[in-house]
């Protein structure tokens, strides 16, 4: 059933709909947002029209939508490009998307992204993808760094995250939002600030404002690193205890003598006395490769930070 049907039209429901007609139709499909998938769904006209305009879609695209939601984005999406392939891991709202746009270039996939073949499909669609999003906030991480693992195949991505999250990715060494998370994005993607969302634009509303942000995958890495489990070892354990000088951060997960681990900081250019929330992605390469060439390992588990 489309809305607009009822309305003594044919038009889709992506068109041209107010905040208040998306909810009806929401209500309509019976559809509930679920806090067990973080569903806040775009519903604001004038955000969704600017969101689309900063993805600057060009008609040669292969575009990965992820959480389709309702489809708010997909049509106009499915507008500008060769083909939008609409990632949903909710089967009511894939139900949705495939009726309202059959017919359509959209693929609906009701499925997880993070398990998403970017591969596979940039293969058959013969260049790079682009991807579009709308991240549920407990899961921000983990599908950033599922498009970045796939990042020879991801041209771009216009991501919509919370605040907090897009001010930890911009952040600069000495900040109290820098981290490890800031490093280890920033060593595989440029990362770019577009446009802030309020509360307002989404439904229902979250508690905390978002952000969209610009992710491009790097073909290569910002900085040549001779082992990158051993820099994403180094960072973690950098930033594990921020208390902690980078001297004891490391001696502790290094299993070295002391000297040892201050020779091969002093050789790196780097005092032992900083934290490692002062360090560069350049600063943390050049400690690898000293690491590196003494034979030291490191590994350190836990979340980025």
């Amino acid at each position: 059933m489309r809305l607009r049907d009822e309305e003594g039209g044919s038009e889709p429901l992506h068109r041209e709909l107010s905040k208040e007609t998306q909810r009806e139709m929401l209500r309509r499909y019976g559809v509930r947002p679920k806090r067990r998938y973080g569903q806040n769904f775009l519903i604001d006209p004038q955000a969704i029209n600017k969101v689309i305009d900063l993805a600057a879609i060009e008609p040669s695209d292969t575009v990965v939508e992820i959480g389709s939601g309702a489809g708010a984005l997909t049509g106009k999406l499915a507008d500008l490009a060769a083909a939008v392939h609409a990632v949903e891991l909710d089967s009511s709202l894939t139900a949705i998307l495939k009726q309202e746009f059959s017919g359509r270039n959209v693929i609906v996939h009701n499925s997880d992204i993070r398990q998403f073949q970017f591969d596979r499909l940039a293969e058959i669609a013969g260049a790079p993808l682009v991807v579009v999003g709308n991240l549920p906030y407990y899961l921000t991480t983990d599908i950033l760094f599922a498009i970045l693992s796939h990042g020879r195949y991801v041209s771009r991505a216009t991501l919509m995250v919370q605040k907090e999250y897009a001010q930890r990715l911009l952040a600069h060494p000495g900040g109290k939002d820098y981290g490890a998370l800031t490093v280890a994005v920033n060593f595989r993607a440029q990362i770019e600030s577009l446009m802030s969302l309020e509360p307002g634009v989404f439904y229902p509303q979250p508690q905390v404002s978002s952000t969209l942000i610009s992710v491009t995958p790097l073909r290569k890495p910002a900085v040549a690193v001779p082992d990158d489990t051993l820099f994403q070892g180094i960072v973690r354990a950098a930033f594990a205890t921020r208390r902690k000088t980078l001297l004891n951060a490391l001696l502790e997960k290094s299993k070295r003598p002391r000297n040892t681990v201050v020779e091969l900081m002093d050789s790196a250019g780097i005092d032992p006395a900083r934290r490692g929330e002062t360090l560069s992605v350049e600063d943390f390469a050049r400690l690898t490769t000293a690491f590196h060439d003494a034979g030291v390992v490191i590994r350190a588990a836990g979340k980025l930070n």
